[in-house]
């Protein structure tokens, strides 16, 4: 009867753990997880609110892990920074340029930012939708 409870509790055991691990598979990834990759510029329009000019961006970012990242334009002018997010706040620093970005939605293939663009003394804010 003792082997019969301590192979019963064993068996208990190991069957707790597996289901333990298995959760940890399904885990949600934080933001900078989801961030880190290369994402295709599908839609980023500016505003100038001083003159009401809109003017469209197109290119790609790369985000890095160790907090890195590049844009390239279409017009193969290339932006190097650094990020971080805080929360829901996305900000990128280059020697050309600032951006506070709200995040709007961040998932896997495609995330949605309302950004703020400090560049040559003039401020911009727009929409940015990224996909992978």
């Amino acid at each position: 009867m003792k082997k019969f409870f301590s192979l019963s509790l064993i068996t208990l055991l190991l069957i707790s753990c597996s289901s333990d691990s298995e959760g940890n598979d399904t885990e949600q990834k934080s933001d900078k997880e989801l961030l880190v990759g290369n994402w295709v510029v599908e839609n980023y329009i500016f505003e100038f609110p001083e003159d009401n000019e809109n003017f469209e961006v197109c290119g790609d970012y790369s985000f890095l892990a160790n907090g890195t990242y590049t844009f390239e334009d279409c017009q193969d002018n290339r932006e190097e920074g650094l990020y971080n997010i805080l929360g829901d706040v996305l900000t990128l620093n280059s020697n050309v340029s600032s951006e506070v970005m709200e995040i709007i939605e961040l998932k896997e293939t495609r995330a949605e930012l309302k950004a703020t663009r400090f560049h040559s003394g003039s401020e911009m804010e727009g929409t940015i939708i990224l996909e992978r």
